[in-house]
């Protein structure tokens, strides 16, 4: 430390630098230091106060994030909204399986398969629990998390450095600030909500979750949110995701699903990848066509199936139609009724005759 003292008053000193500049240089680099685990406990410890409003699904999942299992085998879902409208929240589910197992729903809208292996390696998976793995078109021609995602995850107990460790082991920049996982200042947003919501106490917002959806039961509502969803495909970026097939990004993403198979039956655990039904109808009518690429999508998943992956492809089950579906892929209320006894008989067929110790 003294080398670098002396270094450094030689340094400025033949640069004309002023050496008093060291003080507040080394005091602010010291306090960005100490602030980052600091800010990391206090919203780790106090997540409750994170809720922003009623259905704040992205503080009840960092909430669930961290709750620790019990001794009943746990029942993890990873992936998109697709996953997420298909089936029920948490809590439900454990009732709807007479509490047989434990369930901890971490599906996030336009979650890539990056944070999806970040979370799965940031949970406390054990043998004989499940990993049921939800893919679609969409999640394979998107690779990179959305940006102000990667310095602000959705999950607040996920650490930005994952993340970014994960795209650079695909050889890809992050494109974001580097310095972005090392600061407290990506924080500050949350920081000054859990004040707000400390000083509110009880008057703050609890979160009641997201079912029933209003549309689901309100034909006008439905029909205005279709609108809106149909209105967005005007966009190119819909096309991109849903209507071509991008090989690079895909290869990609299905060896970053071989890692999350790999990663769970070495401890394990078992694991499903699953591709939920999907709206034929919608992509018939709004789009002339279903995907022109079938068979070169379906051709991506035989090495997985051969390496032993358990791939459960439901795109296209007859019993589904337009108006099961708000868009193209997200169910509406009677459609999650419709999927649920595929769902538990799939989670029942992994966990049947296992217990934990």
């Amino acid at each position: 430390m003294n080398r670098m003292l002396a270094w450094w008053a030689k340094w400025s000193a033949d640069k004309g630098i002023t050496t008093p500049l060291l003080a507040p240089m080394l005091a602010a680099v010291l306090t960005l230091l100490l602030l980052i685990p600091v800010t990391r406990i206090i919203i780790a410890q106090n997540l409750p106060l994170t809720v922003k409003w009623k259905d704040d699904m992205r503080a009840y999942m960092s909430m669930r994030l961290v709750t620790p299992a019990d001794h009943r085998p746990a029942v993890y879902n990873l992936g998109g909204s697709g996953l997420l409208r298909a089936i029920e929240e948490d809590t439900t589910l454990e009732q709807q399986f007479e509490d047989r197992f434990q369930f901890y729903n971490l599906t996030t809208p336009s979650q890539s398969n990056v944070e999806s292996l970040a979370l799965l390696k940031s949970i406390d998976l054990r043998e004989g629990d499940l990993v049921v793995m939800h893919i679609n078109i969409s999640r394979i021609n998107n690779l990179r998390p959305l940006k102000h995602w990667i310095c602000d995850p959705y999950f607040y107990t996920l650490h930005p450095g994952d993340l970014i460790a994960i795209l650079n082991d695909l050889g890809l920049n992050a494109e974001i600030n580097p310095l972005c996982h090392v600061t407290w200042l990506s924080r500050q947003k949350l920081l000054k909500t859990m004040i707000k919501n400390y000083r509110l106490g009880e008057q703050a917002p609890q979160y009641t979750g997201i079912y029933p959806l209003p549309q689901d039961r309100d034909p006008v509502a439905l029909e205005k949110l279709r609108a809106t969803r149909l209105a967005k495909q005007a966009d190119p970026s819909f096309d991109e995701s849903w209507l071509v097939l991008h090989r690079d990004k895909a290869r990609k993403n299905i060896e970053l699903l071989r890692q999350m198979h790999d990663y769970a039956t070495a401890i394990g655990a078992k694991f499903v990848l699953v591709d939920p039904p999907m709206n034929r109808d919608w992509f018939l009518r709004y789009h002339g066509k279903w995907f022109p690429f079938e068979e070169e999508y379906q051709a991506l998943f035989k090495p997985l199936v051969n390496a032993g992956v358990d791939y459960r492809d439901l795109r296209n089950l007859p019993d589904y139609h337009f108006d099961d579906f708000y868009d193209q892929t997200h169910m509406l209320e009677h459609a999650r009724r419709k999927f649920w006894p595929l769902y538990q008989a799939l989670v029942t067929e992994k966990l049947t005759d296992y217990n934990h110790p």
